[in-house]
């Protein structure tokens, strides 16, 4: 029925505002803006290595591929999880957040939605470009089609594993949020870094930083790297 269509129509833009809403206070945050200069910073860094380093040498060209997706995985991962990890129900309290929301109709579960996607969004997006760029300038200096097909293997590799990434990243700052809202960021340390430190002990013990190794080595091969 055309009222049904207009009306989801309306919950679409709804949500897309409420989504660039989100990411742009989540923007303001030092973490987030820390981790945009610095997956700037990475791929420029990588980009030229890749150049004079890696040019006569593709197999070195994707080692120091991988080796930038490692780095800027964690730094971005961690800032930007970290700030979506802050005290957002006091910071909404202190800015009037909640009003604006009541005013709209809109309710405070929502905007937590929306700030994990825009969260998440922005993870993938910071992991995947600077990376992409390196594969690029790699594939720039291609001789050959089994190189060829290699790079471009590890460029949708790289895609697919932004966004698990970014969600897998997202969720757990979320959750940490939402069962510590006053030390979510704290518990969110706590649950990466524990577990990884526990393997020590208990090898066998899952954590967040043997599940990233996994896929990172995951991509190598999709690359043809032999991670």
């Amino acid at each position: 029925m055309p009222s049904t269509r207009i009306l989801a129509a309306f919950d679409r833009r709804l949500s897309g505002a409420l989504v660039a809403f989100a990411d742009r206070r989540l923007r303001q945050r030092l973490g987030a803006r820390f981790a945009l200069l610095y997956a700037v910073g990475i791929g420029l860094t990588y980009g030229i290595m890749i150049v004079l380093l890696g040019a006569g040498s593709e197999p070195a060209a994707r080692a120091l591929i991988l080796r930038e997706l490692t780095t800027v995985t964690w730094v971005v991962g961690a800032m930007v999880g970290l700030s979506l990890a802050a005290d957002w129900r006091r910071l909404d309290g202190d800015e009037g957040v909640f009003g604006f929301l009541h005013l709209r109709g809109i309710a405070a579960e929502s905007l937590d939605l929306a700030r994990w996607y825009a969260a998440a969004r922005r993870i993938a997006l910071l992991v995947a470009a600077p990376t992409l760029l390196c594969c690029a300038l790699a594939g720039a200096r291609i001789r050959s089609l089994e190189a060829a097909l290699g790079l471009a293997g590890l460029a949708l590799a790289t895609a697919a594993y932004a966004c698990l990434i970014g969600a897998g990243a997202s969720s757990l700052a979320l959750a940490a949020r939402l069962l510590a809202p006053t030390y979510g960021r704290t518990f969110l340390i706590a649950v990466v870094l524990l577990p990884h430190a526990a393997r020590e002990l208990w090898p066998a013990l899952p954590s967040v930083p043997a599940g990233v190794a996994w896929l990172i080595a995951a991509v190598g091969r999709a690359g043809g790297a032999g991670a």
